[in-house]
């Protein structure tokens, strides 16, 4: 068997992009995937399509296909992760092996409170990936830029960032 790794979380998850490429592009890799969306439209339309075509339809075909793979969950949760989290998002992110935000229209506010929400409980070998803006320094961030590459995307360039935590506080520049 092989050994999974942990749990996707999307921050803004929108209508669950990321959420089901990730489930159905690595699913040997996630043993779940967390999608964190504000906005009821969005919530409701990513709900939408996990309880209509990838629960009923996609987990028991390829389940069916391949007898030793397990899809992974997904769970949608309609929130302000700026305000309190919930005990279930809280344990979706420690133990996360990637963290994803595209927060191209993220402010400084809610990508400080990101950083630090997520470096209080990520484990110490997760991953957490930015589009368009770094997670901000704070007293005592442990979050690094480790690679950053500018991408094409279908709407336009953009600079990806992969931020890992280091052991001990990094220092602004």
């Amino acid at each position: 068997k092989i050994k999974k790794h942990g749990t996707f979380v999307d921050f803004g998850s929108g209508t669950g992009k990321p959420l089901l490429s990730a489930a159905l592009l690595r699913p040997y890799y996630f043993t779940s995937c967390v999608g964190v969306e504000y906005m009821e439209s969005l919530h409701k339309n990513a709900c939408a399509i996990v309880d209509t075509h990838y629960n009923p339809r996609i987990i028991p075909i390829l389940e069916r296909m391949y007898p030793d793979l397990k899809m992974p969950s997904i769970y949608l949760e309609r929130a302000d992760f700026t305000e309190s989290w919930s005990d279930r998002l809280k344990s979706a992110v420690s133990n996360a092996s990637v963290l994803f935000t595209h927060s191209t229209m993220f402010d400084t506010k809610m990508l400080l409170c990101l950083a630090r929400h997520t470096q209080a409980l990520a484990r110490e070998d997760v991953v957490f990936v930015t589009l368009s803006h770094e997670l901000p320094s704070f007293e005592a961030s442990r979050w690094k830029v480790v690679d950053e590459l500018f991408l094409d995307m279908s709407w336009g360039g953009c600079v990806v960032y992969v931020h890992r935590l280091s052991s001990s506080p990094v220092t602004s520049p």
